[in-house]
């Protein structure tokens, strides 16, 4: 019994940390990155932000051009970038600092890794080979342009900024998520917001041609020809402000969700989902079990209704979106039946 009880708190203490480490991916932030970052947004650049079970990274890409002046905004956001490096340079834990002329102006790569992780155990080689919890990496390659026509504007330049943060973590066992129930966990956002939604079963096996741009409008799989079995809630379109209420809404969902599963393997995608005809900004996978599972949300533009749609997506195998999705009850292998025409 005493054996059962240590059992259980031991348990209960690794859960406990396992989601301190979703929880702290979430809300840790470098103030200098963070302002950085910040401010790049404020200059209308599309910051691209990206969380998985393990790391969150964030990145941009501004250029510069030939009719820019030194106070146009893509000068000084660069200029910036450059400040935020060498002002943090002194506390990095290592760093690759290099700068090459070019006919007058410089092409640039920085590298720094910042803090150190609190056990030496927990210390691991990351795709960029440093063990730290945070690597910031910035590139500038000025481009030498020729025959350039009088008032042709051209890119003279562009910069690339890549931060990745890596908590600590004590667990590496990924946990298999039961997709229904996350589907169902979703659907009481738009079930509370009243939106409505009909359900499209899709089925394509692997013979059948997935470059059929007639019948699909959309497939993925983890080699191509994967056969996949398909369930997708098509919620109605929603204008953009209301969809992007809603997409907030389900983000918050999807964060609870994870809090209770912290070793899903999840991807979640905090890019302008808006700016694209369409986008899918949340996704969790289940990659080892005899045929894949997974568990995505797509948001797509509906033209004609100037409106987005939200699908509610949950694949055995692949993922295939027919062409006629609009009014398909199930597709399979070409074979449609509608609800409505």
């Amino acid at each position: 019994m005493k054996k059962t009880i240590l059992t259980m708190i031991g348990i209960c203490l690794i859960m406990g940390m396992q989601a301190q480490t979703t929880k702290r991916l979430r809300e840790y932030r470098n103030p200098q990155i963070d302002g950085l970052m910040k401010y790049a947004k404020s200059m209308g650049v599309d910051v691209w932000e990206f969380y998985s079970r393990n790391y969150r990274s964030m990145s941009f890409h501004v250029s510069e051009y030939n009719d820019s002046d030194p106070h146009d905004n893509p000068a000084l956001l660069i200029d910036s970038i450059k400040s935020t490096f060498l002002g943090l340079a002194d506390e990095a834990t290592d760093k690759y600092l290099w700068e090459k002329d070019r006919e007058g102006r410089d092409s640039i790569y920085y590298t720094l890794t910042l803090g150190k992780y609190r056990s030496s155990e927990m210390g691991r080689q990351t795709e960029f080979h440093y063990p730290a919890p945070e690597i910031l990496t910035y590139k500038y390659i000025p481009y030498k342009r020729e025959n350039v026509r009088e008032g042709q504007r051209v890119s003279i330049g562009s910069a690339d900024l890549h931060y990745q943060f890596y908590p600590d973590s004590i667990d590496r066992k990924i946990e298999q998520v039961e997709m229904d129930e996350l589907m169902e966990a979703i659907g009481k956002v738009f079930k509370k917001e009243k939106v409505k939604y009909h359900t499209l079963q899709v089925e394509m096996d692997s013979a059948y041609n997935w470059r059929n741009r007639d019948e699909i409008l959309e497939y993925e799989g983890a080699v191509k020809g994967e056969a996949c079995e398909t369930t997708i809630r098509v919620y109605e379109a929603q204008p953009k402000d209301r969809a992007q209420e809603l997409l907030e809404e389900v983000r918050q969902a999807v964060w609870e969700f994870i809090d209770q599963h912290p070793n899903c393997d999840y991807h979640i995608d905090m890019q302008e989902a808006f700016n694209r005809r369409w986008s899918s900004p949340i996704r969790v996978e289940n990659m080892y079990k005899d045929i894949r599972e997974q568990f995505r949300i797509r948001i797509t533009y509906v033209e004609d209704l100037d409106a987005y749609s939200f699908f509610l997506i949950t694949s055995k195998g692949g993922v295939a979106i027919p062409t006629s999705w609009e009014n398909l009850k199930s597709w399979k292998n070409g074979a449609k039946v509608y609800y409505r025409k």
